[in-house]
C-alpha cells in the first residue's frame, strides 16, 4: 500500500506488476468480482517497477508452502 501510494497506483496493480516480473512467482491468479476491478488490474499489467521497488516488495513476501493436490 506504501508503494501504490508513492507511485499513485493501487495497491491491486502493483501486487500484479511485482507478481508479472518477480521469477519465483509462477503466475498470477487474479479474482475480480465487477468490471471495475479488471480494468484496474488492466492498467497495471503496463506497469513497470524498477530494481529498488522489486527488492522492497519481495523482501516483504513470504511464500507460502507448496501444496500438491
Amino acid at each position: 500500500v506504501e508503494l501504490a501510494g508513492r507511485r499513485g497506483q493501487t495497491a491491486a496493480r502493483i501486487a500484479l506488476t511485482w507478481g508479472l516480473q518477480e521469477p519465483a512467482v509462477a503466475t498470477a491468479i487474479v479474482g475480480p468480482t465487477r468490471a471495475d476491478q479488471l480494468e484496474d488490474l488492466a492498467q497495471g499489467v503496463t506497469l513497470k517497477l524498477d530494481d529498488d521497488e522489486v527488492r522492497y516488495l519481495t523482501e516483504l513476501y513470504r511464500p507460502k508452502r507448496e501444496v500438491m493436490i
